[in-house]
């Protein structure tokens, strides 16, 4: 599923936010440093968190609409808004702000970090609603939902359905949303439901009771591994577009899953969208910019483009008509650091912050290490994506034993060559499918996660490595620090060691535990198929040239059509393991993962902190040994020689080199 969701009419646009800031400072941005952020456009740093387009404090500054109404729903985190008409608002963990621009608006959305003691993050969602043509010049008009309003089914131990838009059986109505609102007409049938739903549980969504003409429904699973969406097994993330007039349930199978469900009716109206502006032609878009120019939808009245209210400040909404609306902090949430104690994390890693200064030998504390050996060897892989590559690659490896290489022991090379060539091309297949298997079932060296389902923010730890000190976060999904060099596999839904990349094509993750096998597996598979071309190759020249030199082309392809095609199928397969096997090659040497340099991890440090020397480099990926699931049992099988932990970067010795 690609982000931003794809949506059906009435739904213009929707969006899923999960930033996981540090601390914030003294004026609510990030306590770090912002190098290698692309400041004005900043969206999916690879540290986890972005400024999109704030330059101090993380957000949208001061920006215009028309034609068109937003919903931004609220899981974790703080938003700040004000906008041209004088309204203002902070809202967030649970809360939701419907806004209808109508005709025009300006307005801003920041992201205050207001924990200054520890991890700030932010989920939500943004929904784009389209207005019919009658109703894009309406006044625009801005309204709160507070969480408390919302009618929700929460359970300690069952899922968790909030209401934010509709109606459903068995849930009271949501606050009305503002009057101009596509969703106030009672045809327009619009829902909107944020699900979570915990292993070993389920919820089923009700068949739609009106007339479904014109009626879409899907649902977004933004978070979860597998899932069985109306008894049909669903892997990873996914949109799926359901049948309204249908039950439909959802399950996970191996982990939570979260769901977004999107309904309303179709506005019959032709959309043209050009950024912040949405019309019927391109002449309405025209207007728009025109009109913008003109009166800059009513101003500023704000002091700031990318205002944040005070820190002290409460939830609230500010109406232009002079009423407000004042809500306290919900308890427990992230505007003070989070007492984890008690927590059954706590119970197992007890001693994870008092030990932190003494740890010198390993990136985690050893009651990670024990547990993590704990796990099994292997792993069950996502088999459909496994066959799949089982079809791209033994068939037509049976077909060139089976065919090509008879013809060449016929025809081609004498009895002594062609046993050799038999049984090399016989070996290289075996290693490959030896290599296929243990890369797609063997543990990736999996963090450990709690069996807590409550999630918390805890402060994150700086790590100097080498004399350059890297952020060690909190995993609030896992609830664990996350190892240097892992990474959250948002397909599998795990932590996993030394993260290189999730391999479609072998149903699992590459790490610590198998990247070994999967470097093997591409050598075999490049080696196979490099000499299988070359004998391929010779038994066309032989057939074309030697066997029958008057024989046409065309005859030719009829009869060899199987060889040739098998030929530039080998080639290309050739080539791209082999490129494959050139890129690892480098990055091996230079001590990075693939998901390291592609996306950049170390650009806003001075150099990559686990480089070593090339040879070193490779020792660490050939040589090291390893545990039974991949878990490193030395030091140096995680290139570290010098480690020292602290709560903050100004704890640790100055280096110029910390980020």
């Amino acid at each position: 599923m690609r982000f931003p969701f794809e949506c059906e009419s009435p739904f213009l646009f929707a969006v899923y936010h999960l930033d996981h800031y540090p601390a914030g400072n003294a004026e609510m941005g990030p306590e770090a440093s912002l190098r290698g952020h692309n400041m004005g456009a900043d969206f999916n740093h690879p540290s986890g968190w972005s400024m999109y387009h704030g330059k101090s404090i993380p957000g949208f500054p001061r920006h215009p609409h028309r034609g068109f109404e937003t919903i931004t729903v609220t899981r974790r985190g703080w938003v700040d808004h004000t906008d041209s008409l004088g309204n203002a608002g902070r809202f967030g963990c649970g809360d939701a702000q419907w806004m209808t621009p109508g005709k025009g608006i300006n307005h801003s959305e920041m992201f205050p970090l207001l924990n200054r003691e520890g991890e700030n993050v932010l989920e939500l969602f943004q929904i784009w609603i389209n207005l019919p043509k009658r109703s894009k010049m309406v006044e625009p008009s801005f309204k709160m939902f507070w969480a408390e309003d919302l009618p929700s089914l929460k359970d300690t131990s069952g899922p968790e359905v909030v209401l934010i838009a509709g109606h459903l059986p068995g849930f009271n109505a949501p606050p009305a949303p503002p009057p101009d609102s596509y969703a106030s007409e009672k045809s327009s049938d619009v829902l909107v439901v944020t699900l979570k739903i915990p292993l070993g549980s389920s919820w089923t969504l009700p068949a739609f009771t009106g007339d479904v003409k014109g009626l879409s429904r899907n649902a977004y699973i933004h978070t979860g591994q597998q899932s069985k969406v109306a008894d049909q097994v669903i892997s990873g993330q996914k949109r799926l577009k359901l049948r309204p007039d249908m039950d439909t349930s959802f399950a996970p199978v191996d982990a939570p899953m979260e769901v977004l469900i999107l309904q309303g009716s179709d506005i019959g109206e032709p959309v043209v969208q050009h950024g912040p502006f949405v019309g019927n032609s391109r002449e309405d878009i025209a207007k728009a910019f025109k009109d913008y120019q003109e009166s800059e939808f009513g101003g500023w009245p704000w002091p700031s483009d990318a205002l944040a209210h005070e820190r002290s400040q409460q939830r609230f909404a500010l109406y232009s008509d002079g009423r407000k609306e004042e809500k306290p902090m919900p308890m427990g949430r992230q505007d003070s650091q989070v007492n984890a104690e008690g927590t059954t994390w706590t119970r197992l890693f007890g001693t994870l912050q008092a030990d932190v200064h003494e740890l010198r030998d390993w990136l985690e504390p050893s009651d990670i290490q024990e547990l993590i050996e704990q796990q099994p060897r292997f792993v069950r892989p996502h088999l459909g994506s496994l066959w799949r590559t089982l079809a791209m690659t033994v068939l037509p490896a049976l077909y060139f034993l089976g065919r090509v290489l008879l013809r060449a022991h016929r025809q081609v090379e004498g009895p002594r060559l062609s046993g050799l060539s038999t049984g090399f091309c016989s070996v290289w297949a075996i290693i490959c499918l030896l290599a296929l298997a243990a890369a797609a079932c063997r543990n990736p060296g999996v963090v450990p996660r709690s069996a807590d389902p409550q999630r918390a923010s805890v402060p994150a730890r700086f790590v100097m490595v080498n004399g350059v000190t890297v952020k060690q976060g909190w995993c609030s999904t896992c609830r664990v620090y996350r190892p240097l060099r892992s990474k959250h596999c948002a397909y599998c839904d795990r932590c996993v060691f030394r993260f290189d990349h999730h391999c479609t094509w072998l149903g699992n993750c590459v790490g610590l535990g198998n990247y070994r096998s999967f470097l093997l597996l591409v050598l075999a598979a490049a080696l196979f198929f490099g000499h299988s071309a070359t004998i391929t190759c010779k038994v066309l020249w032989r057939l074309f040239f030697e066997a029958d030199p008057k024989l046409a082309l065309r005859p030719f392809l009829m009869a060899h059509g199987g060889e040739l095609l098998y030929f530039f199928y080998a080639i290309a397969m050739f080539l791209a393991f082999g490129i494959l096997l050139l890129y690892h090659s480098i990055i091996i040497a230079c001590n990075l993962t693939t998901n390291e340099h592609v996306r950049d991890y170390y650009l806003h440090l001075d150099r990559n902190p686990f480089d070593l020397t090339c040879v070193e480099n490779y020792q660490q990926i050939l040589c090291s040994p390893y545990g039974c699931n991949g878990v490193p049992r030395a030091p140096r099988a995680v290139a570290v020689r010098a480690v020292e932990f602290a709560e903050s970067p100004k704890e640790l010795a100055g280096s110029p080199e910390s980020a």
